[in-house]
């Protein structure tokens, strides 16, 4: 399995309309790549500031470029999210999943 992961940051207003935009566009175009595993938003509260941070789970490189093309590297950013951002990463990390241990439940 591996982990996808891109950060970006906002405002407080800006993280909210990335999380709609986040629910309503980035979920259900992931969830029709054959491949995809599961993707959380992760937001972080510093100084009147978000920190975002995006994690899909892969079951290959293969389903990763599927959904990002061959420069697969190169973050997917569409144009309404990048109006909402301040900052984002243009490439992403890739992480070989060690260990995964998961009694997943609902959001809090």
């Amino acid at each position: 399995m591996i982990a996808r992961s891109w950060s970006a940051s906002a405002t407080p207003d800006g993280a909210a309309a990335y999380q709609r935009h986040f629910e309503s566009h980035v979920l259900s175009e992931l969830t029709e790549v054959p491949g995809y595993l599961d993707a959380f938003l992760l937001c972080r509260e510093e100084s009147g500031r978000v920190e975002l941070t995006v994690l899909s789970l892969w079951d290959s490189t293969d389903a990763i470029r599927r959904f990002a093309g061959p420069e697969y590297e190169t973050a997917v950013i569409h144009d309404d999210a990048k109006a909402v951002l301040d900052h984002y990463d243009t490439v992403v990390r890739h992480y070989s999943v060690a260990v995964a241990a998961s009694r997943a439940g609902g959001t809090e």
